[in-house]
């Protein structure tokens, strides 16, 4: 929630934004009503049963939440 907080304030003071480190598909509706502007998902795509469909999954959603 904290982290969360900060990326809040840093886009009200006009920055861009990335969220990096242990994120993944389940993740990403705590970032809803930010605008994010790049997402790195390492582990959670390359730990992934099947990477590629993880990887669809997980644009999916961002198309969703962020069109």
């Amino acid at each position: 929630p904290e982290e969360i907080e900060t990326l809040k304030k840093l886009c009200e003071y006009g920055m861009d934004v990335a969220a990096t480190g242990s994120i993944g598909y389940d993740d990403l509706e705590l970032f809803r009503g930010i605008p994010v502007s790049c997402f790195i998902f390492g582990r959670a795509i390359r730990c992934a049963k099947d990477p590629k469909a993880e990887a669809l999954k997980i644009k999916a959603k961002i198309d969703e939440i962020w069109g």
